[in-house]
C-alpha cells in the first residue's frame, strides 16, 4: 500500500510541475539538489564556478522550459544532468576562446614589437651610415653584437680609443635623430 501512495504522490507531483506549479517545482528542487550538486562539484573541481550557481542555472532553465513535458520524475532528472554538463561543456568553450584571444592578442603586441623594433634597427643602420668613420665601422660592430675588447683588437686601437670613438658616434646619432624628430616633414 506505501508504494501505491509514493507512486500517486510523485505522479501528482509530476503532473504538477508540468503545469509548472510554483509548489511542485519546489518539491522537485528539494528532491534533487543535493545528488545535482555532488555531480557539479566533482564537474566544476579546481575551477572558480560555484558548483551551487551552475546547479541554481540548471533549474532556472528547467523552469524556462515551461514548454516541456516530462513523462517522469527520473526525466527531469536527467534533463537537469544534462543541462549542467552542457553548462560545463560551455565553460570550457568560452575557457578556450579567451585563451586564444589572448594569445592573439600576446601575438599581436609582440609582432607589433617585431614590427617597431625592426624599424628602429633599420633607422639607426641608416644614421650610423651617415657618420664619419671610425665612429661608422665601430658602431656597426657593436651593432652585430662584438663587445669593445673585440672590436679594440678588431680595429688595431686601444679599448679607451674604441670608448671614445663609441661616445662620439653616439652624439652625432642623437643630432641626426633629433633632427629627424624635429624635420616638419615626418
Amino acid at each position: 500500500m506505501g508504494d501505491d501512495v509514493n507512486k500517486e504522490k510523485w505522479s501528482l507531483i509530476l503532473k504538477r510541475f508540468n503545469k509548472r506549479d510554483s509548489s511542485a517545482f519546489a518539491e522537485v528542487y528539494k528532491m534533487f539538489f543535493v545528488e545535482l550538486h555532488a555531480y557539479a562539484i566533482r564537474l566544476y573541481r579546481g575551477t572558480p564556478v560555484d558548483p551551487q550557481d551552475a546547479v541554481q542555472e540548471a533549474f532556472i532553465a528547467l523552469w524556462e522550459r515551461a514548454d516541456m513535458e516530462f513523462d517522469s520524475l527520473a526525466n527531469i532528472k536527467a534533463f537537469l544532468y544534462a543541462i549542467i554538463k552542457n553548462q560545463y561543456g560551455h565553460y570550457y568553450e568560452h575557457l578556450h576562446v579567451e585563451n586564444k584571444y589572448r594569445e592573439t592578442i600576446i601575438n599581436e603586441n609582440h609582432f607589433s614589437d617585431e614590427v617597431e623594433e625592426s624599424e628602429m634597427v633599420a633607422s639607426l643602420t641608416e644614421y650610423i651610415e651617415r657618420i664619419p668613420d671610425p665612429g661608422k665601422e665601430v658602431m656597426r660592430l657593436y651593432l652585430k653584437g662584438y663587445e669593445a675588447e673585440d672590436i679594440a683588437q678588431k680595429m688595431n686601437f686601444n679599448i679607451q680609443t674604441i670608448y671614445n670613438i663609441k661616445s662620439k658616434a653616439i652624439n652625432q646619432l642623437r643630432l641626426l635623430f633629433k633632427k629627424k624628430k624635429d624635420s616638419p616633414l615626418l
